[in-house]
């Protein structure tokens, strides 16, 4: 099964797309499924049921929360009405405690992971390992530097949890699919996509090519060729300097021998003029 985990749509602040573009978008990139995970937004999770039904198409549901050392995505096991009134909101408030924050939604059931952990300036960074209860860690994106992802790569084999990709699709729609996370089993409810979130059978992919981001793949060996590509082509433009110059110097040497020659001749000539004239004693 190939899944998106990480869409957004107009529900969180800046969002350009609803709930049904998302699903047209989605076939048209071939996925079996993906999930919205609008940014501490769980209000509209019924109308993401209830439209995705009549599309006959699975749409997860999914919750991101900024917590005070990084970001945590939530899926809840069951979309309940105290998941839909946000009673979360009442008890953790503005950017909780992390380990709060996974403790809280673990007591109910749901899968956390952990996304963008090594990003500038807000992720968890090294404090990933004192963590308890991430059931999976983000580990591709095509918006995040390379390093970025290699170093959350580095960490999920660290820490032994299953690995997890998604395009984070927030403004540009045919971005949906660029990165996703390919499941052995099929998960085609939230008790099953929260349930496989939860297992070693997990999988991040790019399905298109997404140059310096990618840290898998080809995608690690095309800037060494392109480095030797010009490599090459500088070192042809090289060899015919120095061929140019090599030939003004032989250049030079060939008038100065021929000056030097002429200058003998003259010289000679010069001597020769000058003893015809000097009178004899």
């Amino acid at each position: 099964m190939l899944i998106d985990l990480f869409t957004y749509s107009k529900a969180t602040r800046g969002g350009l797309f609803g709930i049904e573009a998302l699903i047209e978008a989605a076939r048209c990139a071939h996925l079996d499924a993906f999930c919205i995970t609008d940014r501490e937004q769980s209000a509209h999770a019924y109308d993401i049921q209830r439209i995705a039904e009549q599309f006959d198409y699975f749409v997860g549901i999914g919750l991101e929360i900024e917590t005070s050392a990084g970001t945590l995505v939530i899926y809840p096991e069951k979309i309940d009405d105290d998941f839909v009134s946000e009673e979360w909101r009442e008890y953790l408030g503005d950017y909780p405690d992390p380990q709060i924050t996974i403790d809280y939604f673990k007591e109910r059931g749901a899968a956390v992971v952990a996304r963008n952990i090594y990003d500038q300036g807000k992720g968890f960074k090294d404090r990933i390992f004192s963590l308890n209860g991430i059931d999976a860690i983000d580990v591709v994106s095509a918006t995040r530097r390379r390093i970025d992802n290699e170093l959350a790569l580095e960490a999920q084999q660290r820490l032994a949890k299953p690995g997890v990709g998604g395009s984070g699709v927030f403004d540009l729609l045919d971005e949906i699919g660029h990165v996703a996370t390919l499941m052995r089993a099929p998960s085609y409810s939230q008790e099953r996509l929260v349930a496989s979130l939860c297992q070693d059978d997990l999988w991040p992919i790019s399905l298109r090519p997404i140059g310096d981001a990618c840290p898998l793949g080809a995608q690690r060996d095309a800037r060494p060729m392109q480095g030797r590509e010009r490599d090459y082509r500088g070192s042809e433009r090289r060899g015919r300097r120095d061929e140019r110059r090599t030939d003004a110097r032989k250049g030079d040497r060939r008038d100065r021998r021929d000056n030097s020659r002429r200058g003998e001749r003259s010289g000679s000539r010069k001597s020769q003029s000058y003893r015809a004239s000097r009178p004899e004693r």
